[in-house]
């Protein structure tokens, strides 16, 4: 409960910095962190290795790491603050995932052998949570010149998610079966299906470690979780989740109040913040296409996105800009399209090949860049739990059929 309080009291902090100092919104504003800083003391003076304190891993479930996952947001809290008291918990969390009793070995067991089903006990939103906080922690140990600290978190991340990505993967982008990593392409299509929570979880994982190595896998991976099993978890009027989203059967969307109904929407509001990303050097990566702005007002940049992706692959980007101004466009070629061309105005279009294509130049206002994404079906054949039976896709989209909606006559799809 207390992560969560901090992680809203923490993101209203952040998100109304712009409020103006003196005003009522910069005192809401510093309200909000007193109070996260009030309820993460509680925290700091309850669980720790002093005297009278308890073992933050033995008051948890899941092997500690429903409560280590308060990690993320003590990590914010110490970005906003600079006391030391929340970095030295942080080292705390993670010391105790290895040397509590009670502890998940989370970074021991990822180094050492990388599987998700054989780590603590396989509990999918928790671990993925804890991995997250790790990498916040690792960014800031990175910041501060000390990345050596932190240099586990970081790989301990990376193999998770590669594990997860291959052997643990849904082809929808969903993962976990009854909220646990199961053993290697256990992934039957029925039943407690990718948890909304794990599903959510499993992107912000992936977002951060595209943050971190601006790598096209991870964003590959986020297109396909975001237009398959995120957006199918929410109901088409917007107002329900499903709690777990199978592949096979009906969907079960649910108004009471539990935790993916929460989740869920949150991932949501995560999409606008990762169309597009602006890399170190100034230039601008376009990594989702959908009909969009991107505008930088202090750079006089203004790019405009049109496209009805992911039902077309017709994707073209209007460039208005107050002055021309050099930087670097990168645009994102989906692993799974097998062509593809870039043109600038008049330019005659190039084929280029998966990962980011970069197209650096002179920007000057009313550029025009075209990008052609060939939109093919294509047969998946299922493997292991799902031999002998096959999926299609059309682009990012993983098709689905009803039966309900067929011709008359045409009979059972077995």
């Amino acid at each position: 409960v207390h992560k969560y309080v901090l992680i809203g009291l923490l993101s209203y902090f952040n998100g109304t910095r712009d409020e103006g100092r003196g005003t009522r919104g910069e005192q809401l504003r510093q309200k909000a962190l007193e109070a996260a800083c009030k309820a993460a003391d509680l925290i700091l003076r309850t669980f720790g290795t002093g005297e009278g304190q308890l073992d933050l891993m033995e008051r948890s479930t899941h092997v500690g790491m429903a409560s280590s996952s308060i990690l993320q947001p003590m990590v914010w809290l110490y970005r906003a603050t600079g006391e030391k008291r929340y970095l030295d918990f942080c080292r705390y969390i993670v010391w105790a995932w290895e040397h509590s009793l009670h502890g998940p070995k989370l970074l021991s067991s990822l180094l050492s052998h990388g599987d998700v089903h054989k780590t603590a006990n396989g509990k999918a939103y928790e671990m993925m949570s804890c991995l997250v906080g790790a990498l916040e922690l690792y960014r800031v140990l990175r910041d501060e010149g000390r990345e050596e600290e932190g240099k586990a978190l970081l790989l301990a991340a990376q193999r998770a998610w590669d594990d997860i990505a291959e052997n643990h993967l849904y082809i929808t982008g969903g993962t976990s079966l009854g909220e646990h990593f199961q053993p290697d392409h256990h992934l039957p299509n029925d039943g407690a299906v990718s948890e909304t929570c794990a599903t959510v979880t499993l992107l912000q994982l992936t977002l951060e470690l595209f943050r971190l190595t601006g790598e096209a896998k991870y964003m590959d991976i986020a297109e396909r979780t975001v237009f398959n099993h995120l957006l199918a978890a929410q109901h088409p009027n917007g107002d329900r989740w499903c709690y777990f989203t199978p592949l096979e059967g009906q969907k079960n969307y649910r108004s009471d109040i539990n935790c993916c109904s929460s989740s869920g929407p949150r991932a949501i509001a995560l999409l606008p913040t990762f169309v597009y990303t602006i890399d170190p050097d100034g230039g601008v990566r376009v990594n989702l296409y959908t009909q969009s702005e991107l505008n930088l007002t202090e750079w006089g940049v203004k790019i405009t996105q049109e496209t009805a992706y992911p039902y077309d692959g017709t994707v073209t980007l209007r460039v208005q800009v107050s002055q021309p101004k050099e930087f670097a466009l990168r645009l994102r070629v989906p692993e799974w399209c097998e062509k593809a061309t870039v043109a600038v105005n008049d330019e005659a279009p190039r084929q280029v090949g998966h990962g980011y294509c970069e197209l650096r130049r002179q920007w000057r206002n009313g550029d025009v860049v075209r990008l052609e994404l060939a939109m093919d079906l294509k047969v998946v054949i299922g493997t292991h739990t799902n031999e002998g039976k096959l999926a299609l896709m059309y682009g990012p989209l993983v098709l689905a059929v009803d039966e309900r909606f067929l011709p008359a006559g045409l009979g059972s799809l077995e």
